[in-house]
């Protein structure tokens, strides 16, 4: 039996809403920290050396697609798209960064500015590779979530969603399971202390157990997200 194993969760989630009604600046800090996580690896260069960034390294790494790309253009070509930043910009050409030693050209002549990131494919041409832009869709590859701030849950258009609240007071999982409606579906955690519904102002559409028979007092927060998370994905999918 191998002990080095990893455990996987095939969490594809759209959206990561975060809930501030503290200060402006501990959002600032939550995005720039969660914008660092999901960077690929060969942008996170581009990130300013502060203190705030100093742990981040302690963190899990993120393993979606675009962050597994090739960093051969050859191989790169077989690629559904990749995110690129613009490095150099004139009126002829721009030039990104896509993770290879030098920077690609831009196919198209759209104006960009240093700094921008753009999704592109990379293509070949009669001598060399370029980039050309392309839209980022998740039927094409799994872009990982899209963070959304919001200073109150109030600001939530909960009627977009099918609301779900993790609780040891729901229903068991396996009981409504079946029933889970396959839309748009946001899910709410609470503390070890309080419920969502306790924390909330949200008429929840379903309370749900996912540790039937926890046989603890409480389970920590995280786990019981990931336990969640990946039960729902596994039955929504």
């Amino acid at each position: 039996m191998r002990r080095n194993s990893t455990l996987v969760l095939h969490i594809q989630s759209s959206h990561s809403f975060l809930f501030n009604d503290t200060s402006k600046k501990a959002k600032e800090e939550a995005s720039l920290i969660a914008t660092y996580l999901l960077a690929p690896p060969y942008l996170k260069k581009y990130f300013p050396h502060t203190s705030l960034l100093r742990y981040v390294g302690v963190a899990p790494p993120i393993k979606t697609p675009l962050h597994t790309v090739s960093d051969n253009p050859e191989s790169a070509l077989s690629e559904p798209l990749r995110v690129g930043r613009v490095v150099s910009c004139d009126e002829r050409v721009c030039l990104l960064d896509v993770g290879f030693k030098t920077p690609l050209p831009l196919i198209q002549k759209k104006k960009f500015s240093v700094g921008d990131l753009v999704y592109v494919k990379v293509v070949k041409t009669r001598n060399s590779y370029a980039l050309r832009e392309i839209e980022a869709k998740h039927e094409l590859v799994y872009l990982g979530p899209q963070l959304v701030f919001l200073d109150r849950v109030s600001d939530l258009r909960a009627k977009d969603f099918v609301l779900v609240e993790l609780t040891r007071k729901g229903e068991d999982f396996p009981k409504l399971s079946q029933s889970l409606p396959r839309k748009n579906t946001l899910v709410f955690l609470g503390s070890q202390e309080k419920d969502p519904s306790e924390l909330y102002n949200l008429n929840f559409h379903y309370k749900i157990n996912v540790i039937p028979k926890q046989g603890v007092e409480t389970v920590r927060s995280e786990e019981a997200l990931l336990i969640g998370l990946s039960l729902l994905s596994w039955q929504l999918e």
